[in-house]
């Protein structure tokens, strides 16, 4: 009997998870294996796809890392905290259990070294993903600065970042997916001018490798760094919750 897995998102056509099993699955000689892609304009048939595919476990992307929870029958306590969901076990009795690793594929890939001046994060973005950074930042107790278009209750809007807070923080990470290919000359608006060699940047886009914030910040001589180590690790903790028994 096959062994099936799979991503489910809106628009699959780039996934980094497909490659990433096909290959783990041929190097480990898991010849009954599959990684499958489930591209969705909308999560209602999802229960339904896992019982026809018999689905061990799932990834999710974009954009239903917070709709899919209510899909769910269990909750990892990561993910009552983080409030997303980008992993599923479907567990023997058929039930599905919701988890989140891309707080510790961040972890896990984060350079801390790094941080030798001070442990003061500019968290770009509000959706799933940031909610997940946000969680492993806290976890690693590094003080956290977070912005967005809106500048709603609690956060900073783009266009009130200053030479002040670009200087009172180290790490500025991107968690939006501006500059994400094709669209590959969008960049979040910060003031780069401000940015120097005591900065840390890193962006969870990963595709292409070098994204415009990552291409401004290392002209300003930042430390800077992609999303696929992020990707890597937290792909190895999905792994890991699927074969935990």
């Amino acid at each position: 009997m096959e062994n099936n897995f799979g991503l489910v998102g809106k628009k699959l056509g780039h996934s980094f998870s497909k490659k990433y099993f096909e290959q783990k699955f041929k190097e480990e000689g898991l010849n009954d294996h599959k990684f499958n892609l489930y591209e969705m304009e909308e999560l209602s048939k999802v229960k339904s796809i896992i019982r026809e595919e018999h689905l061990k476990g799932l990834s999710i992307t974009i954009p239903y890392k917070l709709e899919i929870m209510k899909y769910c029958d269990y909750l990892s306590e990561d993910v009552k905290e983080i409030g997303a969901v980008n992993c599923i076990n479907i567990e023997k009795d058929g039930s599905l259990a919701g988890h989140n690793t891309d707080w510790l594929g961040f972890r896990e890939s984060l350079q801390i070294e790094k941080l030798n001046l001070n442990k003061k994060a500019l968290v770009c973005g509000t959706g799933g993903a940031s909610r997940a950074i946000v969680y492993a930042l806290k976890a690693l107790d590094i003080e956290i600065i977070q912005a967005s278009t809106s500048g709603r209750q609690g956060l900073l809007a783009y266009e009130d970042i200053d030479s002040e807070i670009i200087n009172s923080v180290q790490l500025i990470i991107n968690c939006t997916h501006l500059g994400t290919f094709p669209l590959v000359d969008d960049c979040i608006r910060l003031p780069y001018e401000y940015i120097n060699e005591n900065h840390y940047c890193y962006d969870l886009v990963y595709n292409p490798e070098e994204t415009m914030f990552l291409n401004k910040s290392k002209a300003q001589g930042a430390y800077v760094q992609n999303g696929y180590s992020m990707l890597v690790h937290q792909a190895e903790a999905a792994w890991e919750i699927w074969n935990k028994e």
